[in-house]
């Protein structure tokens, strides 16, 4: 969850340079968000799902996004 878009070209070159498979991610808008572009969470959400990718390398991961203004990411 978060409340930032993310660079998936971030995620990309991470998960290439430890030699993981390609990152199977769907990314959703929470019910009533709007979609919050870049924001600076950025680092802390590639960090997030990097990290949590490569432990789990496998696995499906679902980010959901919100704006600040509609809860961020207590929303998400």
């Amino acid at each position: 969850m978060g409340q930032t878009d993310i660079t998936l070209s971030d995620i990309t070159q991470f998960r290439s340079g430890f030699n993981l498979p390609a990152i199977n991610l769907q990314q959703t808008l929470a019910t009533g968000c709007v979609d919050p572009g870049t924001t600076g969470d950025l680092v802390e959400a590639d960090l997030d799902l990097e990290w949590s990718g490569a432990v789990a390398r496998n696995t499906n991961i679902i980010f959901v996004k919100c704006d600040a203004s509609h809860g961020g990411v207590f929303t998400s």
